[in-house]
C-alpha cells in the first residue's frame, strides 16, 4: 500500500457543520447518519445547492430515512482521504482521483455523476488581441492548478499545436476576484476557468470572451464515491442517497430561481449584510445558472441523472495516463459502478417538477 493511501487511511475526521432537517414523520433516532464530504473551503451555489441546500429544505433525505450532514474538504484529494479513511460515507471528487487512489491500493468507486463535463475554457478580456488558442503562444495564462483538471488539458491541447511549456508562461491566480484583477493589470492576457466561476467574475463586473478548448468536454467530472465495502454492505442506503440527490439534481433544473431561494434560505449568511436580498438572489442565480447547465452538458430534461457514460471515462483514465498521473493499471470500468443508476431515479418527476414550479 502506498504512502499516499496510508496518509488516507490516517486522516483524521473532518468537523461535521450541518445536521438537522424537518419535516418528516422518523424520529432523529431511526434516522441513518451520513456525512458527505465536499471538496471547497465553504458552500457555494454550485454542487452544493444540489446535495444540501435542496435535500436539506426540502426534506428529500429525510423522507429517505436520513440524516445526511457535510464535512468541508480542502480539494478533491481532500475528500477522496475523507472517505477512504471513514471520515465521511460519501465524497464529492473527480474520476481520475479515483482512479489513482485504486491504483495506490485504495477502495473508492464512483456510483453517481454530479457533471458530465468541467466546463473549462479559455477567458480573455474584450479587447484582448487573443482570438484562438494558438495566439497564446508567448503570452501568460492564468490559473487554480496547473496540476489537473481543464488547465492541464490545455496544456495538452496547445503541445498538440506545437506550442510547448516554454512558450508561454502559467501562473496561479485563483479563480475568484484575484483573476480578474489580474486579468486587468496585464498581470496575464488570459485565464484558464470554468462556468460557475466565470459567472462570479461577471458578478463582479469582469466580463469576458471565451475561447473553447477542443475536447475538454470529454473529461468526466464532479462524482460521487464511496468505499467499496460500504457500497457492498449498504447498497439500500446508497439508493435512498442517491435518489434524494437526483430529485433536488431535477427540481434545480426544472427551476433554478426556487433552487437559489431555498441556498440563501438555508445558507443565510451566504448573503453579505450590505447586500440587498434582490442582488444576491441575481448573483448566485447567474453562478448556479452557469454551474447547472454546464454539469448537464446538453443533457435532455428526461434523460437519467447521474448516469456515468463509458466512453468519457476511457477518455479521461487515457488522457492522465498521457500526463504520467495514472498508469492504467486498471480498467476505467473498475473505479464505477452503474447498479444504483436506475434506483437512483426510480421517483415520481412529475410530482417534484410540480413542487418546483409551485415554489415560492
Amino acid at each position: 500500500m502506498s504512502m499516499i493511501v496510508r496518509r488516507m487511511i490516517g486522516v483524521a475526521a473532518a468537523v461535521a457543520l450541518a445536521g438537522a432537517f424537518s419535516g418528516a414523520t422518523l424520529s432523529a433516532q431511526e434516522l441513518t447518519k451520513l456525512r458527505i464530504a465536499g471538496p471547497a473551503p465553504v458552500l457555494s451555489a454550485t454542487d452544493s445547492i444540489i446535495w444540501h441546500a435542496i435535500p436539506t429544505k426540502l426534506g428529500y433525505y429525510k423522507e429517505e430515512g436520513l440524516d445526511v450532514s457535510y464535512n468541508l474538504s480542502p480539494s478533491l484529494t481532500g475528500s477522496a482521504q475523507s472517505v477512504q479513511s471513514g471520515s465521511a460515507e460519501f465524497g464529492v471528487t473527480n474520476p481520475e482521483v479515483v482512479m489513482q487512489v485504486r491504483e495506490q491500493g485504495g477502495s473508492l468507486t464512483v456510483f453517481q455523476t454530479l457533471r458530465r463535463a468541467n466546463g473549462n475554457e479559455v477567458g480573455v478580456l474584450p479587447e484582448s488581441p487573443i482570438q484562438t488558442l494558438a495566439d497564446l503562444k508567448g503570452k501568460t495564462i492564468g490559473g487554480v492548478s496547473w496540476g489537473g483538471g481543464g488547465a492541464l488539458f490545455l496544456t495538452k491541447v496547445l503541445a498538440e499545436m506545437n506550442i510547448g511549456l516554454g512558450d508561454y508562461s502559467r501562473v496561479v491566480t485563483g479563480n475568484g476576484p484575484a483573476a480578474g484583477a489580474a486579468l486587468r493589470s496585464k498581470q496575464v492576457d488570459a485565464v484558464i476557468l470554468w462556468d460557475s466561476a466565470y459567472a462570479g467574475l461577471a458578478n463582479g463586473g469582469v466580463n469576458l470572451r471565451y475561447i473553447s478548448i477542443p475536447g475538454h468536454e470529454k473529461l468526466a467530472s464532479n462524482s460521487f464515491m464511496a468505499t467499496d465495502a460500504y457500497l457492498k454492505n449498504n447498497q439500500e442506503t446508497v439508493a435512498k442517497f442517491c435518489r434524494a440527490v437526483a430529485k433536488s439534481y431535477y427540481f434545480a433544473r426544472v427551476n433554478k430561481e426556487a433552487a437559489v431561494k431555498i441556498f440563501l434560505d438555508v445558507n443565510p449568511t451566504m448573503r453579505p449584510a450590505s447586500m440587498p436580498v434582490e442582488q444576491a438572489q441575481r448573483d448566485y442565480l447567474n453562478v448556479f445558472t452557469a454551474y447547472i447547465d454546464g454539469a448537464a452538458a446538453g443533457l435532455p430534461l428526461e434523460a437519467k441523472i447521474g448516469e456515468i457514460e463509458d466512453w468519457s471515462w476511457t477518455f479521461t483514465q487515457n488522457f492522465y495516463k498521457g500526463t504520467g498521473m495514472l498508469k492504467g493499471l486498471q480498467p476505467p470500468e473498475a473505479s464505477y459502478t452503474t447498479a444504483f443508476t436506475d434506483r437512483c431515479n426510480d421517483f415520481d418527476r412529475a410530482k417534484v417538477a410540480a413542487a418546483a414550479r409551485a415554489y415560492k
